[in-house]
């Protein structure tokens, strides 16, 4: 699973820049495989910079490293120009595509997925007190 911080040299973010998406992204991971899309569930994305394209302006280069969504996903197109996930909008209701090779996919994670990674992310947790079943641990 990839996190952020992998990915943060190739947006071009800095420390505050990161920490802002970190704090804005806390309930989305990131999505590695299509697998990981479910239709209904909310999507957000940040365009990546075209490593190849010619230096842009300042503005321009800001406009790549926000944070677009949330959105809701619906489907994966396969076209000859490459992969595609079909959004909509959940204000408009309207559809929209969104190229997954030029985007950083994040998907909302489900309730389960928000308790263990809160258990994850709590250091302080005793379990020196623990109870496990018979044959546990």
């Amino acid at each position: 699973m990839s996190t952020l911080e992998e990915y943060s040299e190739l947006l071009g973010l800095t420390e505050d820049q990161l920490n802002k998406l970190q704090t804005a992204l806390s309930e989305y991971i990131i999505v590695d495989e299509f697998e990981d899309l479910i239709s209904g569930m909310y999507v957000r994305w940040i365009r990546v910079p075209d490593l190849a394209a010619v230096e842009a302006t300042d503005a321009a280069d800001e406009q790549k490293k926000r944070l677009h969504g949330p959105a809701i996903f619906c489907d994966i197109r396969i076209t000859n120009r490459g992969a595609y996930c079909l959004c909509k909008n959940p204000h408009t209701n309207r559809h929209f595509q969104i190229s997954c090779e030029t985007n950083l996919l994040f998907r909302k994670m489900s309730a389960q997925e928000q308790i263990i990674a809160s258990f994850i992310a709590d250091d302080d947790v005793d379990t020196s007190n623990t109870v496990y079943p018979l044959g546990g641990r």
